[in-house]
């Protein structure tokens, strides 16, 4: 299946448009408001900033299937019960690292582990309650220019994993969910 057209020809789109619509608005008295506007969202810089997007929904749906179908490889944790207990970054990395995951603790630290140790993080429990949220690592192509997020299921018999993903999309929680995916690396600039 070929695309509508290249990552690199809606780069040049893009950059074109930010570059062209505040001269364009600047040109009527009532637009010269809005071009500044525009101008201060640097919108060809959003270009060198990896987008990331958040699986988010019921339990039991399959949003590891979703992401082993884009990672082309079973990286997202799976199980016959509740399995996704935190909120899981996948990021783009090569070599050693794709048999790791980073765990983010809410103290602030940071450890790596071997894939193989993943078991405390799953269902329910203290490494759970301690942890911010996973990173696991791919060199699958989609992460190149994406990030994905998995998240607990909605509509969970556990409480954790519902306000897990709570904290993780509520409007209310913005400001500083903002500031903690940011220190994780990224943010969530869309939801599926």
């Amino acid at each position: 299946m070929a695309l509508a057209f290249t990552l690199e020809e809606y780069q040049t789109v893009v950059r074109y448009f930010a570059e062209q619509l505040p001269k364009f608005l600047a040109q009527s008295t009532e637009t010269t408001d809005l071009a500044l506007a525009v101008e201060r969202l640097q919108i060809a810089d959003a270009l060198d900033q990896r987008f990331s997007v958040a699986v988010v929904g019921q339990m039991r749906a399959g949003k590891p299937t979703l992401l082993h179908a884009l990672l082309a490889r079973d990286l997202a944790p799976t199980g016959i019960i509740e399995t996704t207990a935190t909120v899981n970054w996948f990021r783009w990395d090569a070599g050693p690292r794709t048999q790791l995951f980073r765990v983010h603790f809410r103290d602030g630290s940071q450890s790596e582990l071997p894939l193989a140790e993943i078991g405390p993080w799953l269902h329910q429990g203290d490494q759970v309650a301690r942890t911010r949220c996973l990173d696991f690592f791919s060199d699958a192509e989609f992460l190149s220019t994406v990030n994905l997020v998995d998240t607990p299921g909605t509509r969970s018999t556990l409480d954790t994993h519902e306000s897990a993903v709570q904290r993780f999309v509520e409007q209310d929680a913005a400001l500083a969910c903002e500031r903690r995916t940011l220190d994780a690396g990224g943010r969530a600039d869309a939801v599926l």
